[in-house]
């Protein structure tokens, strides 16, 4: 067993103060970098970074993260779901580890996904169908997983945008986000 306890921090983002919803980290004693080229082979969609070793990923509208010395999990209703969330992720790095004999690492690097990328692959019309004022608006919340691409209605209902909404798929798949069924 590589992770046996972590030391909850919550806290709510500064840059949203009217959530309700809070982010956790769990600051861990033991270095977690040898395990995350093995989840990230097993994790489809992660995103990793050799430079500081970590991995990013998404789970249920999550932002899931670990790093050398602490995982994470943003959106969480409450203390209770933070600690399911890192305690799932907790088991899911001791499986990997456990069973890395048989896992082949990956080290390859998927850049993560800006706002304006997604932006250029929205219809641009500023139609606020998703509540948003803006498409770089609603851009900006879908790469921090605030937001769904299913939630951009003329992306997968009006042909002419067929092209990019392949497009954004295929760039969210590659990052773990979740993506409407075509």
């Amino acid at each position: 067993m590589l992770l046996k306890k972590y030391s909850l921090r919550l806290y709510r983002p500064k840059c949203d103060v009217d959530t309700e919803l809070v982010n956790a980290f769990g600051l861990v004693s033991v270095d977690l970098s040898p395990v995350i080229p093995y989840l990230n082979a097993v994790i489809h969609g992660a995103v990793y970074s050799s430079v500081v070793p970590s991995l990013t990923f998404y789970r249920e509208g999550h932002m899931m993260t670990v790093q050398a010395r602490q995982i994470g999990a943003t959106r969480c209703a409450d203390e209770a779901e933070a600690r399911e969330l890192l305690d799932w992720l907790v088991r899911l790095i001791n499986d990997t580890w456990a069973r890395r004999d048989s896992i082949q690492p990956r080290y390859d690097e998927v850049p993560p996904l800006t706002p304006l990328q997604v932006y250029k692959l929205l219809p641009g019309t500023n139609c606020r169908q998703c509540g948003e004022a803006t498409c770089l608006s609603f851009a900006a919340k879908m790469v921090a997983g605030q937001r769904a691409a299913a939630e951009c209605s003329p992306l997968w209902e009006d042909a002419q945008y067929r092209n990019k909404a392949e497009a954004l798929t295929e760039e969210l798949l590659k990052r773990g986000y979740e993506v409407p069924a075509a």
